[in-house]
């Protein structure tokens, strides 16, 4: 689902000072569940919680009895307060059910969506709610154009009517934001710091590396290098019964 535990564990301890998209749209996601579902669950859990960037929010601002955690490994830095549930969300037994699942940035990494959001649904209680975020098909358009190297990303209408099936729509919405670095290195370095796209997948040659930065002048603006990411935000409700197809 994400990028594998040892790149991640790699990148870990630079991943919140360098992800300021994904920081925005935790905030964002944040600011529409105090807004349409309030903030006091008994049962709370977090979905590819990675660093604790958006944890810390819940601990923040949600009045909760448990908090249960997943990732593929524990890269958080505080201790205690929690339960932590390792190994892939699409692959591991979720043995509670739950008031509220978040997830922030993650969900572009699943494999299939629509077999998640079935289990997620049966893991959540009566009226239970589904809030996350993730990302669409021009997020990093540019790296992508210059590479061919990118993550199969859902449409916005795509995740609405998978949604749609299983779930009441609350409210939803996407965005565009544009990051400017100095150079095209600078944006590699970037990516590589957040782990955000399979760029690992190239094989970086000096060649391909020079090759990358002669490409990526096409995006070169007064600004600096221009790199583009697509947030999708969800609130969805359990409060009908469906059938699996």
């Amino acid at each position: 689902m994400l990028t594998s535990k040892n790149n991640f564990h790699k990148i870990a301890p630079f991943y919140d000072q360098n992800a300021l998209i994904q920081k925005k749209m935790a905030e964002s996601l944040m600011e529409l569940v105090e807004k349409n579902v309030g903030c006091k669950f008994d049962d709370v859990l977090e979905v590819g919680c990675g660093t604790g960037l958006f944890t810390r929010l819940i601990q923040k601002k949600i009045n909760y009895k448990r908090l249960f955690l997943n990732d593929l490994h524990n890269f958080i830095s505080f201790k205690g307060g929690y339960d932590f549930l390792e190994g892939d969300i699409e692959e591991i037994n979720l043995p509670y059910k739950f008031d509220i699942i978040f997830s922030n940035a993650t969900f572009q990494w699943v494999k299939d969506f629509k077999r998640l959001i079935q289990k997620l649904y049966q893991c959540l209680k009566p009226q239970g709610y589904l809030c996350f975020t993730t990302f669409g098909e021009e997020n990093l358009k540019e790296v992508k154009a210059v590479t061919g190297v990118g993550l199969n990303y859902l449409t916005f209408n795509e995740y609405l009517d998978l949604l749609g099936r299983y779930f009441n729509i609350i409210t939803y919405y996407q965005t565009k934001e544009s990051l400017y670095f100095q150079s095209p290195w600078d944006v590699l370095k970037h990516m590589k710091l957040t782990g955000v796209n399979s760029v690992a997948k190239v094989q970086w040659t000096k060649r391909n590396f020079v090759t990358f930065c002669e490409l990526y002048e096409q995006f070169k603006t007064e600004k600096g290098y221009l790199l583009t990411y697509h947030p999708f935000y969800f609130i969805v409700s359990k409060n009908k019964e469906v059938c699996y197809d």
